[in-house]
């Protein structure tokens, strides 16, 4: 039997990362259908994969406040945004709407703050366009402003981002 093809490879990888993806936000979100999943990404509708996510009400939340490994959810979080930059536009999603979804989770102590900004950090790094960065920034600052003493310090106006 022949190797794969370098595609075949890639489209493999990118599919492990979704399962994965979905698995990891199974296992802290109850209400998402897993076999939804599995089915558009076995599909290859990133589309449709992206809207059961961010339909259900625990995904997002689960990787601000539940995900034990600040990485791990930041690894997580920007396939999310991949998906987004790939898939965004048909399955009406955009980056400022999980944006907001970041900063609407759990509540405000220093620690939850400091993971919010580090996956809005993440969609800034990752997004393009001018205005979504704007937006993304204002909430970063929105967010930072909560700690002021440990995010907004002025010999370190943007924190430890």
């Amino acid at each position: 039997m022949a190797a794969p093809q370098m595609s075949s490879r890639l489209v493999n990888v990118a599919e492990d990362a979704e399962l994965r993806l979905v698995s990891l936000l199974g296992e802290h979100s109850p209400s998402l259908d897993v076999p939804q999943c599995e089915a558009c990404i076995q599909a290859g509708q990133a589309a449709e994969l992206l809207k059961i996510i961010l339909a259900d009400k625990g995904s997002v939340p689960a990787l601000v406040t539940q995900v034990p490994d600040t990485e791990e959810a930041a690894g997580s979080f920007a396939l999310l945004v991949a998906l987004i930059g790939s898939s965004g536009n048909e399955a009406g999603v955009s980056a400022t709407g999980l944006g907001n979804a970041v900063m609407k989770a759990g509540d405000s102590t220093e620690a939850l703050c400091a993971r919010k900004l580090r996956l809005l950090a993440v969609l800034y790094n990752l997004r393009e366009p001018i205005l979504d960065k704007v937006q993304i920034l204002q909430m970063m600052i929105t967010v930072a402003g909560y700690f002021p003493s440990s995010f907004l310090r002025a010999q370190d106006p943007l924190g430890n981002l």
